[in-house]
């Protein structure tokens, strides 16, 4: 008798550690699925960590992008932190399109954290110099932007001046005529250093290698250019020195040299 006390005292025994051993398992179990939990709700990963900016534009103009990145990320640094599926990305199309530096965009949310932008910034065409001697860019369509730039900038032809300053069509007249240049060549965008307003004779140019003024007046920029590279050739061709060149007549251009009156 007592060997069967002995043997279900055992098996009573075997059975109780069992039901301990499932408990314990559930109970772990439930701590870790608990835990998961939390952390997914504090998962950093998840939250945006930045807004990542690529620009589709020229490369002389990273000192004009790096200063409307600046600007944006000031703007939206608010966004850091949230969720990403939270981040609101009508806010950030309405931020774009506030800003006047941007020409196009597009907004992408790409998971876990991330929100892209592919940036179009309005091109540079000239360069305005005020009177205390600050450089402000000018954008395609004529807008005369309100930051200062460094003198690298200069890649762009200089226009300075009252006029410049305060008439956006002349602004917009000397874009037109910059446009009509070609990019290389005796007459081209980079052969112009500098571009200024005379209220009898219309736009002016200065050439950056020889010093010749230019003239084109205010209208057919396309058609004067041809004739004015034409006549630069010949000049250059015959080694004469060309100190004026004016092109705004309608079926001539006249040539004053440096030895003349």
């Amino acid at each position: 008798m007592e060997k069967e006390d002995n043997i279900s005292f055992k098996k009573k025994s075997c059975i109780n550690f069992k039901y301990l051993g499932l408990g314990i398992c559930t109970f772990l179990l439930c701590v870790g699925a608990g835990t998961q939990f939390f952390r997914f709700k504090k998962w950093d990963w998840l939250k945006q960590q930045s807004i990542e900016i690529i620009w589709q534009t020229e490369l002389n103009q990273n000192m004009f992008n790096n200063n409307i990145q600046f600007d944006l990320s000031q703007k939206m640094k608010d966004l850091s932190g949230q969720w990403i599926w939270r981040v609101s990305l009508e806010q950030i199309k309405s931020l774009l399109e506030d800003e006047k530096r941007i020409k196009d965009f597009s907004i992408k949310r790409i998971f876990p954290n991330k929100i892209r932008l592919n940036l179009v910034s309005k091109k540079i065409h000239l360069v305005f110099l005020n009177s205390q001697g600050k450089l402000f860019p000018v954008g395609e369509d004529g807008t005369l932007f309100p930051e200062s730039i460094t003198l690298s900038s200069l890649d762009f032809p200089l226009v300075r001046g009252s006029k410049f300053q305060n008439d956006l069509k002349t602004r917009q007249q000397a874009v037109e005529l910059i446009s009509s240049l070609s990019e290389e060549g005796v007459f081209s965008k980079k052969s112009i250093s500098e571009i200024y307003f005379d209220s009898k004779t219309g736009l002016n140019l200065i050439l950056n290698s020889s010093g010749i003024q230019v003239v084109l007046g205010e209208d057919r920029f396309g058609l004067k250019a041809s004739r004015v590279e034409r006549v630069l050739n010949y000049l250059y061709g015959q080694q004469l020195q060309g100190r004026v060149i004016d092109a705004r007549f309608a079926k001539k251009v006249v040539v004053r040299l440096h030895n003349d009156p």
